[in-house]
């Protein structure tokens, strides 16, 4: 967990790791430990949102949204553009609230609301298919594969739209090895 964060944080000057430390909170559904994480006694999380680089995770705790309205009144970091929440993104729809301070270009909209995980691909530059497996694995299709068109999308069933291999590869997929 701190090990992420601290990727994150590769943005900014820190003046010494030697201080970071992580306090563990609790356990998700998922069994991912929730933890705050300090560097030289500052939660970086609460610097994160507070800059406008994450949000606030209401579901595990509300103790960054003040700093997320903060973040929002002075359109910090994402909040000068347009995003839509990460949890929101997974499952977006017609009705999916995009954030921040600039309205997206008109044709963009509806390329942004699409779903990933629907029947019909976001835009037709996104066609890999990825679908998860019965050991747990992310395996992705491009349209020249073997099993492309038995691949149905279904939010129901862990599948999801890619734009590219690299994106694929980026969200831990693999491709398919037939």
């Amino acid at each position: 967990m701190l090990r992420k964060v601290l990727i994150a944080l590769s943005l900014v000057a820190i003046p010494s790791l030697a201080d970071a430390a992580d306090h563990p909170r609790a356990v998700d559904r998922r069994g991912r430990t929730v933890a705050r994480c300090e560097v030289g006694g500052e939660d970086i999380q609460k610097w994160l949102v507070r800059n406008g680089w994450a949000l606030a995770y209401s579901r595990i705790s509300k103790d960054y949204e003040p700093d997320e309205a903060a973040a929002r009144e002075a359109k910090a970091g994402m909040w000068q553009g347009a995003f839509i929440a990460p949890w929101d993104w997974r499952v977006r729809n017609k009705k999916t609230a995009i954030l921040g301070a600039t309205k997206p270009p008109d044709g963009a909209h509806a390329v942004l609301l699409a779903s990933a995980s629907g029947p019909v691909a976001p835009s037709p530059d996104c066609t890999i298919k990825g679908n998860v497996n019965s050991a747990g694995e992310c395996i992705y299709h491009q349209p020249t594969s073997r099993w492309y068109a038995q691949i149905k999308m279904k939010i129901s069933k862990g599948t999801r739209w890619f734009c590219s291999v690299e994106e694929a590869e980026a969200a831990g997929c693999r491709e398919t090895k037939r």
